[in-house]
């Protein structure tokens, strides 16, 4: 009987200035794999972030690291175990990466906080931060001009949305967190 479970399997793309494709690759596993962002290394080398389940029915997602060398071989492929994570993205900072994401937190009802995930240049985790404070949307994670992470997202509901920022230094700490409101603002993206 044909499977009811949709399993999908992010097909890559790597190419030249022109278009013309260098690799291809499938990020194959045994459940689910919903691809997020890419991030090119100056060693020619690329980083893919995606959301993954080692099940078929989505019950558990994780986030995903794999880094390809620059023929498109995997050289390194790294899971994170967090709850249920939504909309991840991806900054490569000096000596690795950073990950942030809104995540299902089942002890705090319509409640979601943001998750920020530190790893250095093998995938390796060096820390973690939860960050409360109202109901995260979404959250974006960039390297500020002081190598320090810089989160952004928006916090509130539907017609309340606020723009939240949050800077972390290099070991997690908060370094300031701010929230910006405009009486206008339907929508922050």
């Amino acid at each position: 009987a044909p499977s009811e479970t949709l399993i999908s399997d992010p097909y890559l793309v790597r190419t030249d200035s022109i278009g013309t494709p260098l690799w291809t690759r499938t990020l194959e596993t045994p459940g689910t794999d919903e691809a997020f962002e890419l991030v090119a290394t100056p060693d020619d080398s690329v980083v893919a972030l995606a959301r993954y389940s080692p099940l078929a029915d989505d019950s558990i997602l994780d986030l995903r690291l794999v880094r390809f060398d620059s023929a498109g071989e995997p050289t390194w492929d790294r899971t994170y175990e967090t709850s249920p994570v939504f909309w991840p993205s991806l900054a490569a900072m000096t000596d690795g990466y950073a990950m942030a994401s809104t995540f299902y937190d089942a002890g705090i009802p319509d409640h979601n906080p943001a998750l920020v995930v530190r790893v250095d240049s093998e995938g390796v985790e060096r820390w973690r931060r939860e960050l409360y404070g109202g109901h995260w949307t979404f959250a974006f994670v960039v390297q500020a001009s002081d190598e320090n992470l810089l989160v952004i997202g928006s916090t509130g509901w539907d017609h309340e949305q606020r723009l939240h920022a949050v800077k972390l230094d290099d070991s997690g700490n908060v370094v300031w967190d701010r929230t910006y409101e405009s009486e206008d603002a339907v929508q922050i993206a």
